[in-house]
């Protein structure tokens, strides 16, 4: 669901203008061993290549921005969910 909703794309590469669909693992920003009721919540996910994903546990990519980033696709996806509903009333689906 989470790879669905990023695109299949790493969501660091694409805010640097790079559609990068390799090697694409599920980052928890906040790490399961801390919170295991958030291990499949999707504000707590996001997809990443490995080298983001590397970067991230390591605190290079940090924790803010990562989280922003969910954040921006948690509402672009609530958008995207609003339009197809009012498009699928107006089409009766």
């Amino acid at each position: 669901m989470i790879r669905k909703r990023d695109m299949y794309l790493c969501q660091v590469c694409l805010r640097q203008g790079v559609y990068n669909c390799g090697d694409i693992e599920v980052h928890h920003a906040i790490k399961i061993d801390e919170d295991k009721e958030l291990t499949f919540d999707s504000s707590n996910l996001i997809t990443l290549c490995q080298k983001h994903h590397r970067q991230a546990d390591d605190g290079e990519i940090t924790f803010e921005v990562i989280k922003k980033i969910i954040e921006e696709q948690e509402q672009t996806n609530e958008k995207n969910l609003k339009l197809f509903q009012m498009n699928s009333a107006v089409v009766g689906y």
